[in-house]
């Protein structure tokens, strides 16, 4: 994907008496930190596409919704059944009376109860117990139907998962989205940071640089002194044994909100430019 590898890049892999004052510059291209393709759960109608492509989101952000009306309807009769008590009010006060009459006629007193009475007064207070159970359950059951249609709810809209740029709409309202889609409903990408991909570097100068250590970058673009910061965040473990390179990837802050995908120049340590295995054959022949 490299599109911009200056010479100097080939005099930094091969020169041998290069003046080791000068730094090695270096091509590279930036790409974005973060890229979301996103789609609906399910195929539907889309009814409503909250941004353009180019817009800048928030994470949260609703971008898109699908026809959802009768969901809605349907999702509000289950809030209802799922926040009644009357069910299980009804069973309680059941459940009360019953024990009464069986702790009264259990108990005696004045009164003399035939132990058959006794009996079925406990078996009554026992059923309306398991009613009252009954009731539980099945408002646990409209609970959990409620929270099942509000996530299907959820489900119907597709929601930034970054802060980032539109890069893409690929559905319009009106027409039906299909999450099989390679190219999903929509795409995300995320410009700051920026990453900064170095895929020709030889093998010898990866091995001289290290995560976390920051270079000198610059946009092709810009001015000639606009260099800024930028670390290294990833070290391919493998090199590519037909070329002897190996690519390096760095983070970059970006502020000024610079598309990615753009050249960049990165300033590697002077003793880079020099490769050692050249220069020692060299000596070795002298």
């Amino acid at each position: 994907m490299n599109r911009f590898v200056p010479a100097t890049l080939f005099l930094a892999a091969t020169c041998a008496f290069c003046s080791a004052s000068e730094p090695a510059i270096v091509g590279g291209i930036t790409q974005p930190s973060e890229r979301r393709t996103l789609a609906f759960e399910s195929g539907g109608l889309v009814a409503e596409v909250m941004v353009k492509e180019g817009d800048a989101v928030k994470v949260g952000d609703v971008l898109m919704k699908q026809e959802s009306r009768l969901d809605e309807a349907e999702a509000e009769i289950r809030r209802i059944d799922a926040e009644s008590r009357v069910e299980i009010d009804a069973a309680e006060k059941e459940f009360q009376l019953r024990k009464v009459q069986y702790e009264r006629k259990a108990g005696g007193g004045d009164a003399a109860y035939a132990p058959a009475e006794v009996e079925e007064a406990r078996i009554t207070m026992e059923v309306a117990d398991l009613k009252r159970a009954e009731a539980k359950n099945k408002h646990d059951q409209a609970v959990a139907v409620y929270n099942r249609s509000k996530v299907k709810l959820e489900l119907m809209r597709i929601v930034s998962q970054i802060d980032g740029i539109v890069e893409k709409i690929s559905v319009d309202p009106g027409e039906m989205a299909d999450p099989q889609k390679q190219e999903g409903a929509i795409s995300i990408v995320k410009n700051d940071p920026v990453w900064v991909e170095v895929p020709l570097l030889k093998a010898w100068q990866v091995a001289r640089l290290s995560p976390g250590q920051e270079l000198p970058v610059r946009y092709t673009v810009d001015k000639a002194d606009a260099w800024q910061s930028a670390r290294i965040i990833f070290i391919a473990p493998v090199a590519d044994a037909r070329s002897g390179t190996q690519s390096v990837r760095l983070e970059m802050p970006n502020p000024q909100g610079w598309a990615s995908g753009l050249d960049v120049e990165i300033k590697l340590p002077a003793e880079l430019l020099n490769d050692p295995t050249v220069m020692s054959g060299t000596a070795a022949r002298n």
